[in-house]
């Protein structure tokens, strides 16, 4: 019988990514519906011990933390794959990941897995497009998770997989259930945002609008020391920049604005490099969903799998800054407006697009798993 679940993937933890939430709250997720879970990390300085881990991200349901010393100092995350997937050939566990190297040996083994993709792979080299190619017929795969239905229909293009192997599983956030402290403080109107300060997240945006109204603050959370120097010698004193702020921190910020901003450009950089536009789904759109706070989001294709314009948020064309200040200076006037598209946006968080939720989806493919298994 297979007894447990295993999370492996090659990260840092705690870290200042977005993945690192993403990790930690599918696993607290996942432990309230799996009784016995683990988190397989690799043994390196950089990776803290679980007490550190559950702290940073005020992890609730409890999970197993294990971390693998690495075979040998070359291609460390080859051979932590590696002994990863015989571990859990030898436990017979099943295995959740989103590392394309533990997939691959979990398929070598025949170890049952679920791989999960938030990217299509399709700046990387030959060999791993192979790699997919290989995984997505094994008979070990389970499901391939994917953050968007625009990222299901390019992995269908460029792969050969089955269409009923690949399920839709968006990113989303936690539920707030009571209302949170404001972390700013302070009487003036104030508009938000949360995230990377990375070329195509519309910092340029936020910028020009502060310019254009210098009557209302804009707060920006998030960035390097490196990033906020770029941006901060190109602002002006009705911004202000609180850096980086910690997954427990971030809804109180979201939840003290009137206003929250995801200008996202047509264009996307990420921290690994690429360009994501065209299958993301940000976790920072949900959080802002979540908060009871009205929001402006650029109008971008995979985004309309979400967001509808008028109903859970306005959705405004990315390059045009009038067209920015026309929504903003349509929710100052109409705040009933605001206040039934923030409504409308957290009913979808409660009865859709929560981390419970979305552990329940892997829980139950699991379950049909360990079902067929049993009675075949």
């Amino acid at each position: 019988m297979i007894s447990r679940v295993e999370y492996i993937i090659d990260t840092i933890l705690p870290s200042d990514k977005a993945n690192g939430v993403h990790v930690a709250r599918m696993c607290s997720a996942l432990a309230g519906k799996i009784k016995n879970l683990e988190l397989i990390i690799p043994d390196v300085p950089a990776n803290k011990n679980s007490d550190q881990i559950r702290s940073y991200y005020k992890i609730q349901n409890s999970f197993q933390l294990k971390k693998l010393k690495p075979i040998f100092p070359f291609a460390k995350r080859t051979f932590f794959a590696l002994k990863a997937a015989r571990r859990a050939l030898n436990r017979k566990d099943i295995v959740v990941t989103r590392t394309l190297e533990v997939a691959f040996f979990c398929h070598a083994f025949r170890v049952p897995f679920l791989f999960e993709m938030h990217s299509p792979y399709l700046d990387q080299p030959f060999y791993k497009h192979s790699m997919l190619n290989i995984l997505f017929s094994s008979e070990a795969l389970l499901k391939v998770i994917v953050i968007s239905d625009c990222l299901k229909k390019i992995i269908s293009s460029h792969y050969q997989v089955a269409q009923e192997k690949i399920t839709v599983l968006h990113d989303c956030a936690d539920i707030i259930e009571e209302p949170l402290d404001a972390l700013v403080k302070g009487n003036t109107f104030k508009l938000g945002y949360a995230g990377s300060l990375f070329n195509g997240r519309g910092i340029d945006v936020i910028i020009e609008l502060a310019r254009k109204y210098p009557a209302l603050e804009f707060h920006v959370a998030g960035g390097s020391p490196e990033q906020l120097g770029k941006w901060k010698a190109h602002t002006q004193s009705n911004i202000v920049w609180h850096g980086f702020l910690t997954p427990f921190l971030v809804p109180g910020f979201l939840s003290s604005m009137n206003i929250l901003l995801a200008p996202y450009q047509r264009s996307v950089e990420v921290s690994g490099g690429g360009d994501t536009v065209s299958w993301m789904s940000p976790l920072k759109v949900f959080e802002y969903m979540a908060t009871g706070v009205p929001m402006i989001v650029s109008d971008l294709p995979v985004l309309r799998e979400v967001l509808v314009d008028r109903e859970n948020c306005l959705l405004i064309n990315p390059e045009s800054l009038s067209d920015w200040g026309n929504a903003i200076e349509e929710i100052i006037r109409n705040p009933e407006l605001g206040k039934s598209l923030a409504k409308s946006a957290r009913v979808e968080i409660v009865t859709k697009y929560n981390w419970n939720k979305r552990a329940e989806k892997f829980s139950d493919i699991i379950s049909e798993y360990l079902h067929e298994k049993h009675t075949a």
